[in-house]
């Protein structure tokens, strides 16, 4: 079982290579676990993504109730840092992976060209589809994320582009429209990119597709515009036989 989260009057941190932690709300024993699970995919998504982290990541516990983890870029001297709040409730009881793996994506890969969201969520959602072991309520771990894009883009209210999600931030980082067309809308944008970044990979391998997320080029890249390659993943989407 583990331990109970403690009320600390001080923040205390733990520091290796490539994660650091600063926790005032868990207990030492959470803590650890949870910077030794985070090393353990670092590496993993290392290995994926034929990168390397360069600075450790920070990593904090927070006491308020956010509806979900956040990355949080810090400026820094030569450039930008990323700092991850984690729900001190979700470190103690040990369920995270699935955030931790999406967030840790962001920080390993970095920005991608004109900041794009799409290949920024695509990629860590492909990420984390990948590389989580557990299955999690609420994230796209556990069920084909090829057919719940099919599922979805038979509801008209669900229309939307890759260049809209390449473009703009309305629909993927508007947490402020808690109604239930926008909450609705903001999980197909999560879905269609992790599943258009999938069909990207699949499609050249992962390290032509770094190449696009540092580039933004996709007709240098892969030959083709952004719009042709939609058009080649919503074929391949439609051509999936439907499942229940």
């Amino acid at each position: 079982q583990p331990a109970d989260p403690v009320e600390a009057a001080e923040a205390r941190r733990i520091e290796t290579p490539t994660v650091n932690m600063t926790y005032t709300y868990v207990s030492q024993l959470d803590a650890r676990f949870f910077v030794e699970k985070a090393q353990a995919k670092i590496r993993l998504i290392e290995d994926y993504l034929g990168t390397k982290v360069v600075r450790p990541i920070e990593i904090f516990d927070r006491k308020e109730t956010p509806r979900r983890s956040q990355t949080y870029l810090i400026p820094t001297e030569d450039g930008y840092r990323f700092r991850i709040g984690i729900y001190y409730q979700r470190v103690a009881k040990r369920t995270q992976e699935t955030t931790l793996v999406h967030e840790l994506t962001h920080a390993i890969a970095g920005r991608p060209a004109f900041n794009s969201l799409l290949l920024a969520e695509g990629l860590a959602v492909h990420v984390h589809g990948l590389l989580s072991d557990v299955t999690e309520r609420m994230s796209y771990t556990g069920f084909d994320i090829d057919q719940q894009a099919k599922r979805d883009f038979a509801k008209p209210e669900l229309a939307m582009t890759m260049a809209q999600l390449h473009g703009g931030t309305d629909i993927l980082q508007n947490y402020e429209n808690r109604a239930k067309d926008a909450n609705a809308r903001r999980a197909a944008a999560y879905i269609y990119a992790g599943s258009f970044v999938k069909f990207l990979v699949e499609r050249a391998g992962i390290a032509r597709f770094m190449e696009l997320y540092r580039s933004g080029d996709f007709k240098r890249v892969y030959g083709e515009s952004l719009d042709a390659l939609e058009q080649d993943w919503r074929a391949k989407i439609a051509a999936l036989p439907q499942r229940p």
